[in-house]
C-alpha cells in the first residue's frame, strides 16, 4: 500500500501545480472575479464531498430568512445544464438530488442551478426581484464569483489540514485556500467534545486573527415515511439501511440506534437508482424477514428513490439530518448579519 501510494505522489504534485497557477492568475487580475448583485453566501470544503453542506445550507437559509434569500447550487448529477429554476414539481434529474433536498425543507424556496454561479444569481434575482441576498453550497472553488461572505466546512475526525491532494488523499483544493474563507465550521462533531479539545482543533487550523470557528453536530429526526398510508417508525423492527453518501457510517450507525437489527447497503455518492437496485433492496428485504423489516434511507436518496414506481409498494423510511451547534453560532450569526446591512 504504500509502495502505491508513493506511485500516487506525482498526480498530486501535478494537481497542486494546476491549482497553485489557476489562483494565481485569479489574484493578479488576469482571471475575473466578481460581485454579485446581491450579498452572496458561499457554503465549500476542500475535501471531495461529506462535510455536511446541504444541511449547513438549510440552516443558514433558515436564519437568514427563507422569504427573502436565493440558493443557488451547480445541481451536480443533473441531466439538464445551464440555468433552471428549482421548483416543486422539479425532477432530480432537471435540479439534482442535494438542491432537491434543499427544496423539500421551505414551502417556496427561491432557488436554481446553475453551473455558472454568477448569472444564476443574475437570472435568480430578475425571476425574484423580492431576494436579498443568496446562498450557494459547494462553491468555495468557483473563484469567478468573489463572495461577501464564505464558509468552509471540515469535518471532526477528518480535518483538512490532515489530508493531502487526490489522489493521494482527498483533498481537492490547495490547504491554503482555508485563509480565504470567513468562517471554519467543524461538522460532525461528538456532543461531548471538550473545550480542550476544541482550542486543540484551533490551534491545528492555524486560523487568522478575523476568521471565526463554529463547531456542529449531526441531529436526527424521528425517521419519515417515504409514502403516505405508512405507519409510523417502530424502533422494534429490523431495517435495510441504504445510502449513496460520500461518507454513510454516521447514517449507519443512526440506523443501528433507531433499529432492532440491521443490514447496511452502502452506494456510491449521489448514487443514481435503477430497478436493478429495487430489485436488490427488495431481496435483502424478504430474506431479512420482511413482515419485521423496514427500508431506512437518508433524505438525499429518497428523494431519487420515491421517483421509482418499484418502491411504491416498500415500506420505506428516511432520516433527515439537521445540523446542531455546540459553540460559535453567536459569533457566526452576527458577522453574516453585519454582511446583510
Amino acid at each position: 500500500m504504500r509502495l502505491f501510494r508513493a506511485t500516487l505522489w506525482p498526480f498530486s504534485f501535478l494537481l497542486g501545480s494546476i491549482l497553485l497557477f489557476r489562483h494565481f492568475l485569479f489574484s493578479v487580475g488576469i482571471f475575473n472575479s466578481k460581485k454579485a448583485s446581491v450579498p452572496s453566501f458561499v457554503i465549500g470544503n476542500l475535501k471531495v464531498g461529506g462535510t455536511g453542506k446541504t444541511p449547513f445550507a438549510i440552516w443558514l437559509i433558515e436564519k437568514l430568512d427563507a422569504s427573502k434569500t436565493g440558493f443557488v447550487s451547480r445541481g451536480y448529477g443533473r441531466k439538464t445544464k445551464g440555468f433552471q429554476l428549482v421548483n416543486s414539481d422539479s425532477k432530480v434529474s432537471e435540479i439534482g438530488d442535494e438542491p432537491a433536498v434543499v427544496r423539500n425543507h421551505f414551502n417556496s424556496l427561491l432557488g436554481a442551478v446553475s453551473e455558472n454561479r454568477l448569472n444564476g444569481i443574475f437570472h435568480l434575482k430578475q425571476a425574484f426581484p423580492q431576494i436579498l441576498q443568496v446562498v450557494l453550497d459547494d462553491a468555495f472553488q468557483h473563484r469567478k464569483l468573489n463572495p461577501d461572505f464564505s464558509i468552509l466546512l471540515t469535518t471532526y475526525n477528518d480535518l483538512f489540514v490532515n489530508d493531502y491532494l487526490f489522489p493521494v488523499g482527498g483533498l481537492r483544493d490547495l490547504k491554503k485556500r482555508a485563509s480565504a474563507a470567513n468562517a471554519i465550521v467543524v461538522t460532525k462533531c461528538p456532543d461531548s467534545i471538550s473545550e480542550e479539545e476544541q482550542q486543540n482543533i484551533k490551534e491545528q487550523l492555524q486560523l487568522s486573527a478575523h476568521q471565526i470557528i463554529a463547531f456542529t453536530a449531526i441531529e436526527y429526526e424521528e425517521p419519515i415515511a417515504a409514502f403516505d398510508d405508512m405507519k409510523p417508525w417502530n424502533r422494534n423492527l429490523r431495517s435495510v439501511c441504504f445510502a449513496g453518501l460520500a461518507n454513510p457510517i454516521p447514517f449507519f450507525m443512526e440506523g443501528r440506534n433507531r433499529s432492532l437489527a440491521t443490514i447496511e447497503m452502502a452506494l456510491n455518492d449521489h448514487h443514481e437508482y435503477t430497478p436493478q437496485d429495487v430489485a436488490r433492496i427488495r431481496k435483502e428485504w424478504i430474506n431479512f424477514g420482511q413482515e419485521n423489516t423496514v427500508l431506512l434511507t437518508t433524505e438525499k436518496d429518497v428523494v431519487k428513490c420515491t421517483n421509482i414506481k418499484e418502491f411504491e409498494d416498500l415500506p420505506l423510511y428516511f432520516l433527515r439530518m439537521k445540523i446542531k451547534f455546540i459553540a460559535g453560532e453567536t459569533a457566526l450569526l452576527k458577522a453574516v448579519k453585519e454582511v446583510k446591512k
